[in-house]
């Protein structure tokens, strides 16, 4: 687990639901998925830091996730869509801002993170009562792990 010195984060998932019209009230969770998180790491730790990080001093990361459904039937096809991005320009969680060349006025941007942003099609596997999809979902991208 990575830990950080100020900051703060949160993250949140969907999950569909099927509910069983047996009058018992049942349900079974068939599908979980990143729905949106956010987190934000102090980057300034010193007037020098500070300096050379232009004032920008805590480095912002954001997901937000979609899902759709296509097709007909009781269980259609589930498509998800995964936009990451983060501010300013070129940062990473797995590397140390403060190692990077000092920050300029064409950084302050927010950038998409390629690697984190991803579409999924899922469908309804009845063998093991839940939807499937046949790439797992990047385990780096999470905001809820370390």
């Amino acid at each position: 687990m990575q830990t950080y010195s100020g900051g703060g984060g949160s993250a949140s998932e969907q999950q569909l639901v099927l509910m069983h019209p047996d009058g018992k009230g049942t349900s079974d969770v068939v599908l979980t998925v990143p729905a949106d998180s956010s987190l934000s790491i102090r980057a300034c730790f010193s007037e020098a830091d500070e300096k050379k990080r232009a004032g920008i001093c805590h480095d912002e990361y954001n997901m937000a996730a979609t899902l759709s459904l296509s097709g007909g039937g009781a269980m259609p096809d589930v498509h998800l869509e995964v936009e990451s991005t983060h501010y300013p320009r070129g940062v990473s969680r797995d590397r140390d801002s403060l190692a990077m060349p000092p920050l300029k006025k064409r950084d302050q941007v927010w950038e998409t993170d390629k690697a984190c942003t991803y579409k999924r099609d899922f469908h309804f596997d009845a063998g093991q009562n839940r939807y499937v999809t046949d790439k797992p979902l990047p385990d780096a991208c999470s905001f809820d792990q370390g």
